[in-house]
C-alpha cells in the first residue's frame, strides 16, 4: 500500500467473514500518507509535526498494545495510516 491507493473498509458480522455480506456497511478510504517509526514515541512526534496534536497518548498507547506488543514494537516498528474518506 502506498500514498493515493484506496480501500474499502466493511462491516464484519462474526470476526471471521472472507468478504463483505449483503447487510454490511461499507466505506472507501484513500491513503494520505503513511507515517512510518521505531516506536509509538516517536510516531506520535512525526504525527503531531505533520498533522494533529495527541491528548492522551499513554491512553492511546495501552488500547494500541492490545494489537501490537511492545516486543513487536521494538523488533518492527509501528506504521500509521492518515486516510480521508472517498464514499
Amino acid at each position: 500500500m502506498k500514498a493515493g491507493d484506496c480501500i474499502e473498509f466493511w462491516e464484519d458480522f462474526t470476526g471471521w467473514q472472507k468478504g463483505p455480506s449483503a447487510n454490511s456497511r461499507k466505506l472507501v478510504v484513500k491513503i494520505e500518507n503513511i507515517y512510518r517509526a521505531p516506536s509509538f514515541k516517536e510516531l506520535f512526534e512525526v504525527i503531531e509535526k505533520d498533522f494533529k496534536r495527541l491528548s492522551d497518548k499513554e491512553g492511546l498507547v495501552s488500547g494500541l498494545r492490545s494489537w501490537w506488543s511492545e516486543n513487536k514494537e521494538v523488533k518492527e516498528g509501528v506504521l500509521a495510516f492518515h486516510v480521508k474518506l472517498v464514499r
